[in-house]
């Protein structure tokens, strides 16, 4: 297992430490959320109103800050974008482990839902060719950062599309504004592990993509490798990679599912098979939080005509 992955008596040690320590923590942050707004209130006095916000857009740029997690840096601007960064090692240990087993030098992956960038710097540090794609606004600016702050620009190209089961337009619910958040969805606001409609706050205008359509129409090599975690349209961004699913290039395919929950989610094995893909049942790719939980979690495809 890589270095930083839990297992799942790790993760239910750490658990019980979080839950300690958590109250003390949320006191300090309290705190010092007090202490910043006393600041600005008392430029908002003290400055006249330009000064006054040229101060609070200076404070906010100067706020944001890098770390470096697992040998990857990452541009920190929110709570959840650090959270993202801080716990892509353990949230899905079994996709890193994917990563580990299949992915090379001469590996190209399609990374569908890249959110802000993790799993596609981990590819490319292996030396593996990314595509990411990215539909959220927020996410998609951070995801270029994040890019850029590793000098993988020559090894990660990003696009700000929707991959999706039609290429035209549409409209992408997002279900707040924040850094590295998920839960935003191509023409339905449904989403999440259990596929549950939640609260809008903004429509976002979106170009979509069928896979099949932007592989046919750009200069990019072509997928050994797609991972896909779109929020619960999954199965839609399968379709619209029928027309080349039969190409023996492509080696391995990622999908979130939930057949708990979803019945569209129990047929797409049967679908993988058609295509001449078997599902990897090894122990390795069971991720221990899913598992405790009606949750979705990915699963792995390879390639067996």
């Amino acid at each position: 297992m890589p270095t930083g992955v839990l297992g799942i008596g790790d993760f239910q040690i750490v658990a019980l430490i979080k839950n300690i320590a958590r109250p003390v923590f949320r006191l300090m942050v309290r705190f010092g959320q007090f202490l910043l707004s006393a600041l600005f209130c008392a430029l908002k006095i003290l400055l006249p109103e330009d000064f006054y916000l040229r101060a609070r857009a200076y404070i906010a740029d100067k706020a944001c800050t890098e770390c470096s997690i697992g040998g990857i840096k990452f541009h920190i601007n929110h709570p959840i974008s650090y959270f993202r960064a801080r716990e892509y090692l353990k949230v899905e240990p079994d996709l890193i482990q994917w990563i580990e087993d299949t992915v090379d030098k001469d590996s190209v992956f399609y990374d569908v839902g890249a959110n802000i960038g993790a799993y596609s710097i981990y590819v490319a540090k292996k030396g593996g060719r990314v595509v990411a794609f990215e539909p959220f606004a927020d996410n998609y600016g951070l995801l270029n950062k994040n890019i850029s702050i590793n000098n993988l620009d020559g090894l990660i190209s990003a696009f700000n599309i929707a991959v999706h089961d039609k290429t035209g337009t549409d409209v992408l619910f997002v279900s707040k504004f924040d850094p590295g958040g998920a839960i935003h969805t191509v023409a339905v606001n449904r989403g999440g592990s259990a596929f549950e409609e939640y609260r809008t706050v903004h429509h976002q205008s979106v170009l979509t993509f069928r896979l099949d359509d932007f592989v046919n129409g750009s200069d990019l090599p072509f997928p050994t490798h797609v991972k896909i975690d779109v929020d619960g349209n999954d199965h839609l961004v399968l379709d619209g990679m029928d027309g080349f699913m039969t190409d023996k290039r492509l080696k391995h395919i990622a999908i979130e599912v939930n057949p708990a929950l979803r019945d569209i989610d129990r047929k797409i094995p049967t679908v993988m098979e058609k295509y001449g893909f078997q599902q990897i049942t090894d122990k390795r790719y069971d991720n221990p939080r899913a598992l405790s939980s009606q949750r979705a979690f990915n699963t792995y495809y390879k390639r067996v005509d």
